[in-house]
């Protein structure tokens, strides 16, 4: 595919007019599906055949990015987490409604009725790796697990921890599940038999906002209001590392598929991009972000890491290099912080939603653009 630089310029400009409001008052799009006043139709946007070329000079890489469709702010309120299953065809969403939400990542259409049980706000959500079970956090101190494909919960709530629940994580082969809470602790449970797993993992000093297990699953991470990583042996419970660095809470914790990087969002409005078996910081703090960094994510082929955050954009930085770098310009549109953020399961869908309960979808395929053609117009 090869695109000069009217044809750029040109893809560029609808699609700030979209960013800017205008989209759904253009008459020029070749599809469009205008949102409902309840926001529970998506908007579909089709903008060009041509996709939108972030350009990275010095990683001299891009990322082609077009929107396939979005969602107006809905009346059931913010969106705290976004989660694909691993078949790509199921969109998970917690509600601040005490709902989780299901989605056609396609089409952007509900799936059925939303899932009901939870009686604060729900935190976060995470499929086990065969996609036949969904687990919950919520701020009414449980964890719940569900039917993804009927949305009915199973069993009684998980309970043990004494504050909200924030965060859950399966492990790479579905037999553990941890979640983190304000209690400042973490806590392990046995899918199956839906009971806790060993003592509750203590050490922090603040809530504990964020899990994520390493592709091995030997790892578990989390991060913490106080500003450290903690790494756990996930078999033992045993303290393996802290990493301290940032300067604010770390609201996020995400491992790379091979499982040697380990990224953080954090409250100071940075990225950090750790070693995962030492525990070194690998060069600077990834800075572009104006607010909280909510969410970090790394393509299923550990090219590219994504963040969002409270200054309502969704960033890229290729990591190719071996030294991460912003590719191209932010992902914009969202009004009011962007706390869910997911790359599909083959790496070409990337989903945001906000606390105004909007969500966007992208389509991604870095592979199919000439690189050398666009970094000769472009430069």
């Amino acid at each position: 595919m090869r695109i000069d630089h009217v044809g750029l310029r040109a893809v560029t400009a609808k699609v700030r007019n979209w960013v800017g409001g205008r989209a759904r008052r253009e008459s020029r799009n070749k599809h469009g599906i205008v949102a409902s006043p309840t926001g529970e139709q998506a908007q579909h946007v089709q903008l060009d055949v041509t996709p939108w070329p972030l350009y990275d000079r010095q990683a001299d890489s891009l990322v082609p990015q077009r929107l396939l469709w979005a969602i107006a702010d809905t009346p059931s309120g913010a969106v705290f987490d976004i989660a694909f299953s691993p078949d790509g065809r199921l969109l998970a969403e917690a509600r601040a409604d005490t709902t989780i939400r299901p989605r056609n990542p396609a089409t952007g259409e509900l799936i059925g009725r939303p899932c009901t049980g939870h009686t604060e706000e729900v935190s976060a959500v995470a499929f086990n790796p065969g996609g036949d079970l969904l687990a919950s956090s919520s701020w009414d101190k449980t964890v719940r697990l569900w039917d993804p494909a009927t949305g009915r919960h199973l069993g009684r709530p998980l309970t043990g921890h004494s504050d909200r629940v924030w965060a859950v994580a399966f492990s790479p082969d579905g037999r553990l599940l941890a979640s983190s809470s304000a209690d400042t602790t973490v806590r392990l449970w046995d899918p199956a038999t839906r009971s806790s797993v060993g003592h509750p993992l203590t050490g922090h000093t603040g809530r504990v906002w964020a899990v994520a297990f390493s592709p091995s699953g030997s790892v578990l991470a989390s991060g913490s209001a106080d500003g450290t990583i903690r790494l756990w042996n996930a078999v033992t419970g045993g303290l393996i590392r802290s990493l301290a660095g940032h300067h604010g809470d770390v609201w996020v914790v995400a491992f790379s598929p091979d499982g040697r990087l380990l990224a953080s969002g954090s409250f100071d409005n940075t990225v950090r991009v750790w070693d995962a078996v030492t525990g070194q910081l690998l060069g600077q703090p990834l800075r572009g972000h104006n607010h909280r960094v909510r969410r970090v994510a790394f393509s299923p082929d550990g090219r590219i890491l994504a963040s969002a955050g409270d200054d309502d954009t969704v960033r890229l930085w290729g990591l190719a290099t071996g030294e991460p770098r912003r590719i191209g310009r932010p992902l914009t549109g969202h009004t009011c912080g962007v706390w869910g953020m997911a790359f599909g399961p083959d790496g070409r869908l990337l989903v945001s939603a906000d606390h105004h309960g909007a969500i966007q979808m992208w389509t991604t395929d870095y592979d199919a653009v000439d690189v050398d053609h666009i970094a000769h117009t472009a430069g």
